[in-house]
C-alpha cells in the first residue's frame, strides 16, 4: 500500500496536525470533518480507495479493510492533549517537529 512507503515521515506530519488540533479548535473541527482534505493540504497523498477517519477516543492508529472489503480505512487517533503539556511545548512540536520524549502523541503507525 502506498501509505506504508514512508510511515515515519507520514507519522511525523500527522503528529504535527494532531498537535495543531490541540491548539486550534477550528482546525480540530476541520480535521475531524474532512481529514482527507487536511492531510492533502499538509502534503500527504491519500490514495483513492482509502477512507480516513479521526478517532478522538483512541490513541492507536489502524489500517483495516472496510466492511464491504472494497476500501481501506485509515484511522488516525486524536486523543485529548495531555494535561501536563503546555501551549509552548505543543507550538514547538508544530513548528519544529515531533520529539517522542516530549509529548504523548503517536509518531508512527501500525
Amino acid at each position: 500500500m502506498v501509505l506504508q512507503r514512508q510511515w515515519r515521515q507520514i507519522g511525523n506530519q500527522v503528529s504535527k496536525l494532531i498537535a495543531r488540533a490541540w491548539l486550534d479548535e477550528n482546525f480540530k473541527a476541520q480535521f475531524i470533518a474532512n481529514p482527507r482534505r487536511i492531510l492533502e493540504e499538509a502534503g500527504i497523498d491519500v490514495p483513492e480507495g482509502v477512507d480516513v477517519r479521526i478517532d478522538q477516543f483512541s490513541q492507536r492508529w489502524s489500517i483495516q479493510q472496510s466492511e464491504d472489503m472494497l476500501r481501506v480505512v485509515w484511522t488516525i487517533p486524536l486523543p485529548p492533549r495531555p494535561a501536563d503539556v503546555t501551549d509552548e511545548q505543543v507550538t514547538g512540536w508544530v513548528q519544529d517537529g515531533p520529539d517522542p520524549g516530549r509529548l504523548g502523541t503517536p509518531t508512527v503507525c501500525c
